[in-house]
């Protein structure tokens, strides 16, 4: 059996400054037993899709799948719920990683954008309280940049772009507006919770049929992962917590990614 461990946010991300490291000896005789090799990818979102040999695009298909759905023959865009916050002449974004958003909580902000947005062909599904996707009449000629490589940075480079990128743009505005003096935001507001005041769209595309199935066996908490692995014929499980879990349920056999996405919030 050969394992292989995606660990986002490892490396410091700002060779630049100096910070201490935690005392990792485990960690450090994992990394000297292993073999290493370099590539050319901005996040493990994009190394995901080039490990299953699909396009950069069509992220949303699988995610939704891997969440329950069923992506049939329609357009989806995942719609991750964010907070926006302006420091001065940017605006930031946090993702689901940086605040607790409860399903009754999601519901309700779903219901109010599928009511202002029903005449324009849109329908969000909240399949997670901090995944959320929408469904479109049809596909948006636009294109769109991964929540991973938004998150913590200003958005106003990422935003859509494309033949349809004002329009697309618009109803993020909208959605903006809407979300901003909702009640649900009223309430997180005053108890000194982050407001989910916008989303984040990305992973536009048809979602094809993988070219390759680099892993037997995927674990972890990465819906993107756990769809591709799906669409491949590999098999999608539970991350273990502790590495004496793992030993006792995995196979001989194959190949296996652990994803353990941990470092993502601090």
């Amino acid at each position: 059996m050969h394992l292989q461990l995606a660990v986002p946010d490892l490396l410091w991300p700002d060779p630049s400054l100096t910070q201490a490291a935690p005392e990792t000896p485990a960690l450090l005789e994992t990394l000297a037993k292993g073999r290493r090799r370099r590539i050319e990818t901005r996040n493990l979102d994009r190394w995901l899709l080039q490990a299953f040999g699909v396009p950069e695009a069509g992220a949303a298909g699988y995610a939704l799948r891997a969440d329950g759905g069923d992506p049939g023959g329609a357009s989806w865009l995942c719609a991750d719920p964010c907070h926006l916050r302006v420091n001065r002449d940017r605006v930031m974004l946090a993702d689901a990683y940086s605040f607790e958003l409860s399903r009754e909580e999601a519901e309700a902000l779903v219901e109010a954008l599928n009511a202002h947005f029903a005449g324009d062909g849109l329908t969000f599904y909240p399949m997670q309280p901090h995944r959320w996707y929408v469904r479109l009449n049809e596909p948006p000629i636009i294109e769109s940049t991964p929540l991973a490589e938004v998150r913590g940075k200003d958005i106003d480079p990422y935003l859509p772009r494309g033949p349809e990128a004002m329009r697309w743009r618009g109803f993020l505005n909208e959605a903006q507006m809407l979300l901003h003096q909702h009640s649900v935001n009223e309430a997180r507001e005053e108890r000194g919770a982050l407001p989910i005041n916008s989303v984040w769209l990305w992973g536009e595309g048809p979602s094809a049929s993988p070219t390759a199935r680099p892993f037997q066996r995927v674990r972890g908490r990465s819906a993107l992962a756990a769809g591709l692995a799906l669409a491949s014929g590999a098999s999608a499980q539970e991350r273990p917590e502790h590495a004496s879990e793992w030993f006792k349920n995995t196979s001989a056999e194959g190949v296996e990614l652990i994803v353990l996405d941990d470092l993502l919030a601090p």
